[in-house]
């Protein structure tokens, strides 16, 4: 078995550039209960984790994994 590093996502910011979405999908994934936490203000998830939540639940957006030009 490989070990994965894991990657913090520390907020919104953070998720929506990591998986290149808007504000909108995110709240979506939360409400479909993504394993996204809210704390006060601020949203935390792992990249990996989310990752996996995201290729079991297909549909759940559109995500733009192409490298920047």
């Amino acid at each position: 078995m490989t070990a994965v590093m894991p990657v913090p996502l520390h907020s919104l910011r953070e998720i929506k550039q990591a998986f290149r979405v808007g504000n909108e999908t995110v709240a979506e994934w939360i409400e479909e209960g993504a394993p996204i936490v809210r704390l006060k203000n601020s949203v935390h998830s792992e990249y990996n984790t989310l990752l996996a939540w995201l290729l079991e639940h297909p549909g759940k957006g559109e995500i733009d994994f192409s490298e920047d030009d």
